[in-house]
């Protein structure tokens, strides 16, 4: 998505160069052989690959700021979508996989 910080969120995700339905087929791949592959507990390690990716996401939120005057749109943004991550980890799950 663009990092435009004059655009509404909404025209922002509208002008993905890969829209989150047209990668949830791989995503969805992916964490399946993962999964199998690992002989774990789909649903418990799927909690915590969600919780470590709303980790990262203030990480780099945090990082992406280190010589800023100013927080920007973006940091803003990946904290508010870490924090909806946390607050449901299973919707952010179902959403992000597409299931």
């Amino acid at each position: 998505m663009p990092a435009a910080s004059d655009l509404p969120l909404a025209d922002v995700v509208r002008q993905a160069r890969r829209p989150l339905e047209q990668i949830q087929p791989a995503m969805r791949a992916f964490w399946q052989s993962y999964v199998a592959r690992a002989e774990g507990d789909g649903s418990g390690m799927l909690d915590r690959a969600v919780g470590y990716a709303a980790a990262w996401l203030i990480q780099s939120a945090h990082q992406s700021l280190k010589d800023a005057e100013r927080i920007s749109t973006r940091a803003v943004r990946m904290a508010q979508l870490s924090r909806n991550i946390l607050a449901d980890r299973g919707a952010a799950a179902r959403g992000l996989l597409g299931c």
